[in-house]
């Protein structure tokens, strides 16, 4: 996963991430201006997503060629720092997007939405694939984030956009601030009040707390 942050015109930035596999890259591209005030959106903001291909499906090193292209403007993004952003992935010669609110996956020949699924009341901030590549785990965004059962903001999905799990809060009042990662072949994500969980990326239960705030 490739992540960048430019300067464009006016002093806008450019934030980039990207997913490949051998033939086929996933870049989703947010153009935006400065944020607005509490937890509004980045003012003109542009979203473009582009699906490419090698030019020579024989030559794996040889240069990407754009496919298509489609632009998204100004949906809903994460505000504030892009550390950890990840809003593509490419697996299993399938592609998947998390934008907005909404996981999608999307035709790898045309970009076209094949299905889209709403992830949580806030912004998607993260989207990885489970170690054994079944299950696509979201992130959603902590500041404002609720769910009806009272449930946390990481929940996995299968390649057909069903939830599969979804993990209980870190404890009572707390979230989970930081996208779920792999450390050592084990799920971990770090809570609002300083706790780091591993959690089963399976079943989705919190197996250890560590406390490292």
């Amino acid at each position: 996963m490739l992540r960048t942050t430019t300067t464009g015109p006016a002093g806008i930035a450019r934030y980039i991430c990207r997913a490949e596999s051998a033939d086929f890259s996933l870049e989703v591209a947010y153009d935006g201006g400065s944020p607005s005030p509490g937890n509004a959106n980045p003012v003109e903001t542009r979203v473009t997503v582009r699906g490419m291909h090698r030019a020579n499906a024989h030559a794996p090193i040889s240069p990407w060629v754009e496919s298509w292209v489609r632009e998204f403007g100004n949906i809903e993004m994460p505000t504030g720092a892009w550390n950890g952003i990840k809003l593509a992935e490419v697996l299993r010669g399938r592609a998947f997007l998390g934008l907005a609110r909404n996981l999608s996956e999307v035709a790898i020949g045309s970009g076209v939405t094949l299905w889209e699924v709403q992830t949580g009341n806030t912004a998607i901030y993260s989207v990885i694939h489970s170690m054994d590549g079944d299950l696509l785990i979201v992130f959603n965004g902590y500041y404002g984030f609720a769910h009806p059962r009272r449930l946390g903001n990481i929940a996995a999905f299968n390649l057909l956009g069903q939830e599969v799990w979804r993990v209980q809060l870190p404890s009572d009042g707390d979230i989970f601030a930081n996208p779920p990662e792999y450390l050592g072949g084990k799920l971990k994500s770090a809570s609002w009040e300083g706790w780091t969980c591993t959690i089963n990326d399976q079943s989705g239960q919190i197996l250890a707390r560590e406390f490292t705030k």
